[in-house]
């Protein structure tokens, strides 16, 4: 058995396999974490995940039956063509069981949060357990290969920017189809849920079913009405949280973190350095000279 639990961070996360032999070749951005993977098993592998950024997987070859469950999203495949790829977006339950074939091998791209927040992310809560995409698929190829280059984080961040954009489209259920717009009292339900739960997670089902709107229309609705996207708009809050906490108490990054739904303390300091230019303890030691 092997249990991994990269990404916890004391928020429920983590990665477990229950049988057979693996050996990964990781490569890591500052927005992209990169696993390429080989395992081996005699018998079906039981598999539990769930991580703070979006994962995008491709199982590359040597994949027999599998059934695997992604936030209530299932899918299965019996022997045949490959079964392709699969998203798990930031903070969804995934669990399933594999039968490996020889010379199994598996890609993951797995997406940070600060990445994520500098686009329209349609795609961030639409759990997908089998796909199916060309041009997904041509783009982990090429970062796999990628990996031992020195331009290794422009690659990889360029990729998954093209990914998410392709993903987008893909889940788009009617290409072309106009947006639908939504009025100032669904933006104030929206508003008002984010602010009341900044310190936990925010679903998008749960913020397309308060302004009553198709979760494929949420972002961009919400970003014609706002000039930002919920996730944005949610990260705008999580800061100014943050900054109210660092002026009026003396608690930690880590406890700060907690307390208005960063990921970690790593996350919190990342974020607070992209849209403040400084630390958090250096924008509290300069406030308060």
């Amino acid at each position: 058995m092997a249990d991994d639990d990269t990404g916890s961070g004391g928020q429920g996360y983590y990665r477990h396999v229950c049988g057979g032999e693996r050996l990964s070749d990781i490569k890591i951005s500052r927005l992209v974490r990169l696993e390429t993977i080989s395992a081996k098993a005699d018998e079906p592998v039981q598999w539990k995940f769930r991580q703070p950024s979006m994962a995008l997987f491709w199982w590359r070859q040597g994949f027999g039956r599998f059934n695997v469950d992604i936030d209530g999203s299932r899918a299965g495949w019996d022997n045949g063509d490959p079964i392709g790829m699969a998203l798990i977006p930031p903070g969804a339950a995934a669990e399933g069981e594999f039968e490996l074939m020889e010379g199994c091998e598996y890609d993951v791209a797995f997406l940070e949060p600060e990445l994520l927040a500098q686009m329209d992310v349609q795609c961030r809560d639409v759990p997908i357990g089998c796909l199916t995409d060309d041009i997904l698929r041509s783009g982990m190829r090429e970062l796999s290969r990628w990996r031992h280059d020195a331009s290794f984080s422009l690659m990889a961040e360029g990729r998954a920017l093209q990914a998410i954009g392709r993903l987008n489209r893909l889940i788009r259920s009617e290409p072309g189809r106009p947006v639908m717009s939504i009025g100032t009292a669904q933006v104030g339900r929206i508003r008002d849920y984010v602010n009341a739960n900044l310190s936990g997670s925010i679903n998008m089902d749960d913020l397309a079913s308060e302004a009553n709107v198709p979760l494929a229309d949420l972002s961009a609705s919400f970003k014609a009405a706002m000039g930002l996207t919920p996730a944005g708009f949610t990260r705008i809050g999580r800061l100014r949280e943050a900054r109210q906490l660092l002026l009026e108490t003396s608690q930690s990054d880590e406890e700060i973190a907690r307390a208005t739904g960063f990921a970690d303390a790593r996350s919190l300091r990342r974020s607070f350095r992209a849209s403040e230019g400084v630390s958090p303890n250096e924008f509290r030691r300069l406030s308060r000279n």
